[in-house]
C-alpha cells in the first residue's frame, strides 16, 4: 500500500503538498532528527491533581486552539510551538484568538535556527517577548524561508509573561496544567517513520526516547479509555497528515516519545 503523507524532492520531508507515491517508510523528517536545547526554563510546581475532573479534555472546544498550520519546507516546529502557544495564552486570558506570526519568529531568530531543525526555544521566546510579543499572520504572513526581520512594521498584538518547566516526565502533572490551564508546548522526539506515516489510533513507538527531543507540538487536550489513554496533540504538518493535523499520543505508558519530559506552560517566571 501506499503510504499518504507530504512529498517534495524526495520522500524524505513533510512538504506544502500531500503526494502518493512514495512507499519507503524508513525514512523520517529531516528537521525531526536535530535535538532542540530546552534548557534554561524556570521551574513550575506541582499543580494539586483533581481525581474529579473529566477523562476528556479537549480546547479545542472552547475556541482557544487555531487552526492546524503547515510548515511546509521549512522545519521549524520551534516557531510554530511557541506561536501556538502565545495564541492560545492570549485567547485564554483575554477572550480572543488571534493567529500569530511563526514568520516573525524565523526572521528575527538571532540564533540561525530557522528552517534546519533543532532549536532554542529559550532565546527565541525571550527575543519574542523583550520585544512585546507578536504580529498577527496577516500583517506577517508565512513564507518558509528566512527573510529580513520586519518586527515593528506593524503592531504587535499578542505575548506572554513568560514559561515554566513542567515537573519532568510527570504525566499526570501534564495533565493537570493542561486541565487547569490551557494547552501546553511540549517537546518530543519525532524522529521515527512510524511519526511520518502516522494516519490514526493511539500513537506508540517503542523505540522513542523521553530524553532528545526533536519537535514541538502543542498538547491541547485529552481522552481516552483506560489502557488506550491519549494526548491530543496539534502539529505543524497541515491537515491532511495524521487526524486532520493533530496526533493522539500514548498517555500513561511510561511517558513514550517524552511527551512530558520538556513541557512548557505560560507563567510569570524569570528565565534561568
Amino acid at each position: 500500500m501506499k503510504a499518504s503523507y507530504y512529498q517534495t524532492l524526495s520522500c524524505l520531508f513533510v512538504s506544502l503538498f500531500l503526494l502518493a507515491g512514495c512507499s519507503d517508510s524508513s525514512q523520517t523528517l529531516p528537521g525531526d532528527c536535530n535535538s532542540i536545547n530546552v534548557s534554561g526554563f524556570a521551574k513550575l510546581t506541582i499543580l494539586p491533581t483533581d481525581t474529579t475532573s473529566t477523562t476528556t479534555v479537549d480546547w479545542r472546544s472552547k475556541g482557544v486552539v487555531t487552526g492546524v498550520k503547515n510548515e511546509g519546507t521549512c522545519f521549524a516546529s520551534w516557531a510554530f510551538g511557541t506561536t501556538a502557544l502565545v495564541e492560545s495564552y492570549h485567547a485564554v486570558t483575554k477572550g480572543i484568538l488571534l493567529s500569530l506570526s511563526e514568520q516573525q519568529m524565523i526572521d528575527c531568530d538571532a540564533f540561525g535556527y530557522t528552517c534546519s531543525g533543532g532549536g532554542n526555544p529559550i532565546e527565541s521566546l525571550k527575543g519574542m517577548i523583550e520585544r512585546n510579543g507578536l504580529h498577527t499572520e496577516a500583517s506577517y504572513p508565512y513564507t518558509g524561508v528566512q527573510g529580513t526581520c520586519q518586527f515593528g512594521s506593524s503592531p504587535a498584538v499578542a505575548t506572554i509573561p513568560g514559561v515554566g518547566l513542567l515537573p519532568s516526565g510527570d504525566e499526570e502533572s501534564l495533565k493537570a496544567y493542561v486541565d487547569k490551564v490551557g494547552p501546553v508546548l511540549a517537546f518530543i522526539d519525532a524522529c521515527h517513520p512510524s511519526f511520518v506515516t502516522y494516519k490514526s489510533g493511539v500513537y506508540y513507538e517503542p523505540m522513542c526516547t523521553s530524553t532528545r527531543p526533536t519537535r514541538a507540538v502543542i498538547v491541547v487536550g485529552y481522552g481516552g479509555d483506560p489502557g488506550s489513554e491519549y494526548w491530543i496533540v496539534k502539529a505543524s504538518l497541515g491537515t491532511q497528515w495524521g487526524l486532520g493535523g493533530y496526533i493522539h499520543m500514548s498517555r500513561n505508558r511510561d511517558n513514550n516519545c517524552g511527551i512530558a519530559s520538556f513541557a512548557l506552560s505560560p507563567a510569570n517566571l524569570p528565565f534561568e
